[in-house]
């Protein structure tokens, strides 16, 4: 944190998200994407998988990236005996196909800075769930409007979460389509407009 006293001088500006206007035909595929390491707590996910798919096995998981967690989560893969289940490409050059085949979208993060991962897959109309890692997480989703924040990190908290969208198509359905529309204003014309604002003012 800055001192109060330039507080007032800093403008903080997000990252442009590109825009994916190609049709997404949400497969029973729930999806994350990030490096293989331990503050992305793949592990949690992965352990939060293996509830959901006691109850509905006919969804996967993927998670794309790679890492130097990556031979520690295939272990946790297999002990949990969900190698049919669980996919580890590592990292992958088109990971907008991925999304346009994915059902939900899951973020994990103990923090996370601006997660681009996320805001990329709400743009593609994934319907998306993030742990609560940070205050700046409210500032990409509403909870319930554009998207679900787990605050709570229990064993049952996040499979909960996930259930209740793979329950509820509608609501699925409906938390993508609003996350998709509230993605418009992270465009590279909004940002740039708000960069052109700055320099007006520094001029």
């Amino acid at each position: 944190y800055f001192p109060s006293r330039i507080q007032h001088k800093i403008t903080v500006l997000p990252n442009p998200v590109k825009p994916n206007d190609k049709p997404c035909q949400s497969d029973m595929k729930i999806i994350a994407i990030g490096r293989l390491e331990q503050v992305k707590r793949y592990d949690l996910l992965i352990n939060a998988f293996a509830i959901v798919h006691k109850h509905y096995p006919d969804w996967t998981l993927t998670i794309l990236g790679d890492g130097a967690q990556k031979n520690t989560l295939h272990s946790l893969v297999l002990s949990l005996d969900l190698e049919e289940a669980v996919d580890l490409p590592g990292r992958v050059e088109n990971p907008d196909e991925y999304l346009q085949h994915a059902g939900l979208f899951v973020l994990c993060s103990q923090y996370e800075g601006f997660p681009m991962a996320l805001c990329e897959a709400m743009s593609a109309g994934v319907a998306s769930i993030s742990v609560y890692y940070h205050p700046g997480v409210k500032d990409i989703i509403t909870d319930g409007v554009n998207g679900l924040i787990v605050y709570e990190t229990t064993e049952n908290s996040l499979p909960n979460a996930i259930m209740k969208l793979i329950e509820q198509p509608v609501l699925r359905n409906d938390l993508a389509v609003r996350g998709k529309k509230s993605m418009e204003r992270f465009s590279l014309v909004n940002v740039g407009r708000q960069w052109d604002q700055v320099f007006a003012e520094l001029s």
